[in-house]
């Protein structure tokens, strides 16, 4: 049955009567949903039938952000703030008044009816601690500790929605982050009281809730993240056995979500091996946004075609249910509506839950912004008063006020989401002529290694030692003082010599692959790696001794193919790099690096992921000569620059530009391909805005994989002055909805080649449509003064061929 809400007192009653009909409960209270029970990986509902989850997140209600509430000056930076400032202006009562009168009103009936309307089953609800107890330390409950989270459940199951209940800020904070309600704390970790309040916290909502089927989950923690940097997997595992166990106490049956930390759910292993009934396991994930890559359709793409089927089959392993608890696409050019629908598409085919970010936020100009941060905002221009000067009669009218006011609401998204399946549009186009893997064969005398990844992905070395091979691999990373990877290596004595090309890398942007010599396969191990990122930039990178701080040089841009060496004389060692001429370079490694004399040498792959793989693939194994590149014609119009446009000498022919001072040369020194080039002279860049060009090409074919290449030059600047900032290749396309961002790679400027070398600049994208629009972006330093220049020639845009 459903747990009663608590009765207000006297005074709050008197405050809130002003809200209380839009979020009253009905008269007749309806029954608790149906009980969902585990089954596997699948929730199901008493008939035995499997029910998806699928809804959003009630952000901003019970643990407020700022952002959300655009109270964007700086100063009130979390919960904390917001709370301390009315605590210290007004009087704690009088700010828990105004807190309740906030809380009335910003979730009510209407709202939660409007929820449903997206077609959800399902809310996600966070709340903070600080609602249930005191922050003194004590576990003991408020008087009415439980009055908000039953409104909460309430209001969901008379909509016809079930609830999930997230603990988004524990006691001491699981992360110094805004979302835990105070930056800075991460004190969860290191504070056994902390600890032990977490976990009677969760004992007292277990005994509240076990018997209300209304409430189908527990989430125990938050992204438990720590300080960002270490790895949080065994602190993480300990308290999560300690809160599984104390629920477990109260509640024997109801699903538990344990979260993954920022290193991926690897280290979990199946819950029922470590003995946790109905346990399931929580990641949130925003794909082209908090550094997972740039915000467009290719990103997209490799999450869902890449990522998502690699942690399906996973879990189907572990035979485990799994949560996104959170996830937007947000912007608009990445066709966000539509997206939005094939991302809860795709989980609902693995059976996961899914709730988006978020319910509703404030939008100070009012109606649904191209950040698509939420369902609902305000229809009209809206701004709270300042906290900092407004009186509380004012502060508690504008409250109030949030229960009433007009409401917009996201109607493109309503209506992808609640459309017919077979009605829905496809996002991406089909790709055509993908390679399939080849058989693993491993030749004679190489040898395959996981150095702390969890893999089935196989390396497979297609043929002998001296052809192609292609080698799949998964790891967080290689870094810090310890890696995870694929290695496939054989063991070297002495003195050597090995080059190897790098002919494709589809990974996500900061993963890594190429020639690493490595003292041994432990995860700390001394080591020295030459590899390339997947954007074609050149590093360097070193362990001087086991268990040390790894370190990285940016050696430069060469684009693919790209050869990568390693080369070991006595003591010294020294990286080689050479692009797609086989123009070779060497850099000696910095410092000593602790290795024996007989090293394992060979060929290194991380995905940045523990779960998905990333499949580089190499060639000509000690063979310095360049593999020939295989694509089709040039499909640009004046990709050499050469014609001149009749509108303006200095613009070429076929492309647009706009911005400062982005101009056609003849008169500079080296040119890459005949007599002119496209010259940005940053020092005549009057502002922080962009310049750039483009060039709409058209009857290209849908699904057909495209690459946009071009070659850029930096000058060396004049002590005292400031280079560009970088350089962005994007391609775009245009759907039913307007622009689409396909793909876009930003090249910092320092890493370009000078002194009359060139960088291989290039971004490749599967192509939506017919049509490709092509743009090169400078953008420009915002440090004065501005010097030097950045050289462009030689562009190219080709369909991508198989070998």
């Amino acid at each position: 049955m459903r747990t009663n809400a608590a009765p207000f007192s006297e005074r709050r009653q008197h405050l809130l009567c002003g809200v209380t009909a839009v979020f009253a409960l009905a008269a007749s209270a309806s029954a608790s949903l149906p009980a969902l029970h585990v089954a596997g990986s699948r929730l199901v509902d008493p008939q035995g039938r499997p029910v998806v989850l699928r809804g959003c997140n009630l952000g901003n209600w019970l643990l407020l952000e700022p952002w959300m509430l655009a109270l964007n000056d700086g100063q009130l930076r979390d919960q904390h703030d917001i709370v301390r400032l009315l605590e210290r202006r007004f009087g704690p009562e009088r700010a828990r008044e105004l807190l309740d009168v906030y809380r009335a009103s910003w979730f009510g009936a209407r709202e939660f009816a409007l929820i449903k309307s997206f077609g959800f089953n399902v809310v996600r609800l966070p709340f903070h601690y600080g609602l249930l107890t005191s922050a003194d330390g004590a576990q003991v409950l408020k008087p009415a500790a439980f009055e908000w989270l039953d409104r909460g459940i309430a209001l969901a199951e008379d909509a016809g929605m079930y609830v999930i209940l997230d603990l988004h800020g524990a006691p001491g904070g699981q992360s110094g982050d805004m979302t835990t309600g105070q930056i800075g704390q991460n004190n969860l970790w290191t504070d056994q009281r902390c600890q032990a309040r977490t976990i009677w916290l969760w004992r007292e909502i277990a005994r509240r809730y076990r018997d209300n089927s209304t409430v189908v989950a527990y989430d125990l923690l938050n992204e438990p993240w720590g300080d960002y940097q270490a790895d949080m997997s065994g602190p993480l595992t300990a308290m999560n056995d300690r809160l599984i166990a104390a629920i477990r106490e109260i509640d024997a049956d109801k699903l538990i979500f344990v979260a993954g930390t920022l290193r991926g759910i690897q280290f979990y292993g199946p819950p029922e091996e470590r003995g946790w009934h109905n346990v399931g396991i929580t990641e949130h994930c925003y794909p082209g946004l908090h550094g997972n890559g740039t915000p467009t359709l290719e990103t997209h793409r490799h999450y869902l075609e890449d990522v998502v089927p690699a942690r399906c089959a996973l879990l189907r392993t572990w035979d485990t249910p799994y949560l996104l608890g959170e996830f937007n696409v947000v912007h608009d050019f990445c066709a966000q509506a539509e997206l939005m629908r094939e991302y809860y598409d795709r989980f609902a085919e693995c059976g996961w839950a899914a709730t988006m970010w978020s319910a509703r936020r404030i939008v100070p100009e009012g109606g649904i912004s191209p950040g698509r941060w939420s369902l609902l905002a305000n229809a009209e221009p809206f701004a709270l008063p300042d906290l900092h000067t407004a009186s509380d009669g004012q502060i508690e009218a504008a409250f109030r006020s949030l229960a009433t006011q007009p409401v917009a609401v996201d109607e493109a998204l309503r209506a992808a989401l609640t459309q017919d399946a077979s009605d829905a549009p496809a996002v991406f186009a089909q790709s055509v002529g993908t390679v399939s893997p080849a058989p693993a064969i491993c030749p004679v005398d190489w040898q395959i290694v996981d150095v702390r990844a969890h893999s089935d992905t196989v390396a497979i070395p297609a043929g002998e030692a001296a052809a192609t091979w292609s080698i799949c691999g998964v790891g967080n990373d290689i870094w810090d003082h310890e890696d995870t990877f694929r290695f496939v290596y054989r063991d070297v004595a002495g003195d050597f010599r090995h080059t190897v090309w790098l002919t494709q890398f589809d990974a996500s942007l900061y993963a890594k692959a190429g020639w690493m010599i490595r003292a041994s396969t432990r995860p700390d191990a001394a080591h020295a790696f030459v590899h390339a990122f997947s954007d074609g930039r050149v590093l360097m990178a070193w362990r001087g001794a086991d268990g040390g701080m790894t370190k990285e040089r940016v050696l430069g841009t060469m684009g693919f193919p790209v050869g990568l060496g390693i080369e070991r004389v006595g003591d010294r060692l020294v990286a080689l790099y050479a692009d797609a001429e086989a123009d070779w370079h060497q850099v000696r490694f910095d410092g000593a690096i602790s290795l024996p004399d007989a090293v394992h040498v060979g060929l290194a792959v991380n995905s940045r992921d523990d779960v998905a793989a990333a499949c580089a693939r190499f060639a000509r194994l000690d063979n310095d000569a360049a593999p020939t590149v295989q694509c089709g014609p040039n499909c640009l119009t004046n990709g050499s620059f050469e014609d001149v446009a009749d509108s303006a000498a200095d613009q070429a022919r076929g492309w647009s530009r706009w911005g400062d001072w982005i101009n056609r040369e003849t008169g500079w020194e080296p040119t890459r391909d005949g007599t002119c080039l496209i010259g940005y002279h940053h020092w005549q860049i009057p502002s922080a805005d962009n310049s750039g060009m483009y060039q709409d090409v058209s009857g290209l074919m849908p699904g057909r994989c495209y690459e946009f290449r071009v070659y850029a030059s930096r000058d060396v600047c004049r002590p005292g002055r400031h280079g560009a900032q970088d350089v962005e290749l994007r391609l775009e396309s245009f759907g039913p909805a307007g622009l689409l961002r396909c793909a876009s790679r930003s090249y910092p400027v320092q890493d370009l080649a000078s002194d009359g070398h060139w960088s291989r600049l290039s971004v490749s994208a599967i192509a939506p449509s017919g049509e490709l629009r092509v743009l090169i972006i400078v953008n420009p330093s915002r440090e004065e003064p501005r010097g030097a220049a950045v050289k462009f020639d030689a562009a190219v845009l080709a369909e991508m061929q198989d070998e």
